[in-house]
Formats: structure tokens, C-alpha cells, sequence
């Protein structure tokens, strides 16, 4: 398990620290490294165990144990930490913690050593994850997201009851396989990891790309996309926005895209949308003048800020004295955002 271990621990490091020193960019680019890892590793494991689980000296536990573990951590700090917001993302990492710190006392006290119940508490974790952005309300809506949170539920059962048996018997633990046959915990394992990663294509789809039109709940994913949101956009129908770049939304506002304003301080290109609307990656700089006291910084640092009735209230008032400081009488950009 030595492998899998350090590749688990390598992947947490580095998310670590581009959490900690990058922005939102960085670890939105670098962390299709650790899914790709996690995936080939993961998809690798399980035909191993499937397939050739009798061919002789080679441990395919190690592949699936390393891409679970990464896809585990990944989704708990890189993801939920921006899809569930600070709060909720940290009371995740909690129970995780709490259950894989379990796993490796009854992996101590078992005398096993080989990161048996480890293994399972990181399975526990990551469907926890899955479960987690299953049930988000923006997630709920998705016919798919509600069998993966099944499969998820299943999985968390099973991990967690083989961690409860490695407590109590150690060493000794009944093997659920006798039980329920000798494929079954493998098959439950790769739904977990299938599921898994379709959870985190529908997360990296939410996040930054996804344009709903909200007269009619359609979505536009992209930038042709967001521009025919755009086009049929009418009077005062909000368009709720979630942009990678700042040329989707200038490309928007050019073609008349309701309440939106860009405003430029100091160098910085800030997007402002209505109440409700949901902006990401904006210049940290600008925008913590923008919301000064108003919000915590860490989430716009690390995604996305929904805004409030308070916030446009303030962008307004803001807006309203630079537009007066260029000698602008009557600033329509505050207007709009202000409702």
C-alpha cells in the first residue's frame, strides 16, 4: 500500500498548496491533473480486480486504493470547499478526517499494517463527497445525480460497516464477501468510483460554464451558448451567469445582456450582475473594495459569490461615486444594479 499512499498524499500536498498560493484559475487547471490521475488510476484497479484478480504477485488493490484516495481528497478541498461554500465544505472535511483518522487506529490495532480499513474509511470519504453534491438543490434536478447518490449511500453503508467490524474483531473481521459474494464489494467499489466521476464532470460543468436563462430553466453551457441566453433575454429577465473568463461576459453585455455593468478600478475588470446572479473569478483586488465588510474574501478567493440584495446595494452606491468622479450625471450602471 506504500504506493498508493504516497500518490494519495502527493495529490493533497499539491492541491494544499494551490489552494493556499494559487487562485481560482490555478487550481481549476491543475486539478484535471488529479482527475485524470484518479480516474486512469481508479478505472485500472478495479479491471484489475475484476478481471485478473488471480494473476499472481501483482497487487491491483494499490492502483484503486490511489485513485479513490485522490478522488476523494480532490473533491473534498478543491471542490467542495468552492460547490458547498466554506461552511458547509468544512464540516465535510471534518466527518472525513474523523472517519479516515478511525480507519488508521483500527488498521493499528488490528496488528494488519497493510491499510486495509484505511482503504475503506477513504471509500467512506468519498462517497460522502459524491452524496454530498448529489443532494445539492442544483444538483437534485439532474435525473443521473440521483442514482449516483444511491450508489453513494450504498457505498458509504458497506465502508463504513467493514470499519466498524475492524474495530471490534480487528484482524479477525468477518469478510463480507462470504455474505454476499466474492464480486459484490468490488462492484460496489467501482459504481462508487464510476459514480464519482460523473459527479465531477456535473461539478465542473456547474461550476463556470453553465448559463441558465431563468424566464425559461434552460441551459447554455459555453459561449455560444451563453450568447443565444443572451439574445432571448427581453425587458427585464435576468440572465444568472457563471463565467470563466471576462470575454464571455464583455461578448454578453455587448449584445445587451440585462444589469450587467463592467467597471474598472484601478486596472482591474470586475463583472457585476443582479441579485441572485452568480459571478466567478473575479480580480480580487477590485472586487474586495467592492464588498468590503460585507463578505468573507475567502470565497470569492477560492470560486464564486452569489449576490445579495446587500452587496448590489453597496456595488450601487460604489458605482454611483465613480461615475460621479468621471463627472457622469446620471450613472446608469448604478441603476441597474441596484434593481
Amino acid at each position: 500500500m506504500t504506493l498508493a499512499f504516497l500518490i494519495a498524499g502527493a495529490a493533497v500536498v499539491v492541491t494544499g498548496i494551490l489552494l493556499v498560493i494559487g487562485d481560482s484559475g490555478t487550481v481549476h487547471r491543475s486539478s484535471t491533473l488529479l482527475w485524470t490521475l484518479a480516474c486512469v488510476t481508479s478505472v485500472f484497479g478495479v479491471v484489475g480486480l475484476v478481471i485478473f484478480r488471480e494473476v499472481p504477485n501483482v497487487d491491483w488493490i494499490v492502483p484503486f486504493t490511489a485513485g479513490a484516495t485522490t478522488l476523494s481528497f480532490g473533491l473534498i478541498w478543491s471542490g467542495l470547499r468552492v460547490f458547498a461554500g466554506a461552511r458547509s465544505g468544512g464540516v465535510i472535511v471534518a466527518i472525513a478526517t474523523a472517519v479516515t483518522m478511525i480507519a488508521a487506529i483500527s488498521d493499528t490495532q488490528s496488528g494488519m499494517w497493510n491499510g486495509a480499513a484505511v482503504r475503506f474509511g477513504v471509500l467512506a470519504c468519498l462517497s460522502l463527497a459524491v452524496l454530498a453534491i448529489c443532494l445539492d438543490a442544483r444538483m437534485r434536478r439532474r435525473p443521473a445525480m440521483r442514482i449516483i447518490a444511491v450508489l453513494a449511500c450504498l457505498q458509504f453503508a458497506y465502508s463504513l460497516a467493514r470499519l466498524v467490524a475492524f474495530l471490534y474483531w480487528g484482524a479477525a473481521e468477518p469478510r463480507f464477501e462470504t455474505f454476499f459474494g466474492a464480486q459484490t464489494a468490488t462492484l460496489v467499489n467501482a459504481l462508487c468510483v464510476v459514480g464519482a466521476a460523473f459527479a465531477l464532470v456535473a461539478l465542473r460543468a456547474e461550476r463556470g460554464r453553465e448559463i441558465v436563462h431563468e424566464s425559461t430553466g434552460r441551459h447554455f453551457v459555453g459561449r455560444r451558448g451563453f450568447a443565444r441566453a443572451v439574445r432571448r433575454a427581453e425587458g427585464d429577465d435576468a440572465v444568472r451567469v457563471s463565467v470563466e473568463d471576462f470575454s464571455t461576459l464583455r461578448t454578453a453585455m455587448g449584445r445587451g445582456a440585462a444589469h450587467a455593468i463592467e467597471l474598472d478600478l484601478s486596472g482591474r475588470l470586475v463583472e457585476i450582475a443582479p441579485e441572485g446572479a452568480v459571478i466567478g473569478r473575479l480580480g480580487n483586488g477590485a472586487f474586495g473594495m467592492l464588498v468590503e465588510g460585507r463578505h468573507d474574501l475567502r470565497d470569492v478567493v477560492t470560486g464564486e459569490l452569489k449576490l445579495t440584495s446587500e452587496h448590489t446595494t453597496a456595488i450601487a452606491m460604489i458605482v454611483d461615486g465613480y461615475e460621479s468622479s468621471k463627472g457622469t450625471r446620471e450613472p446608469q450602471s448604478a441603476r441597474k444594479v441596484g434593481g
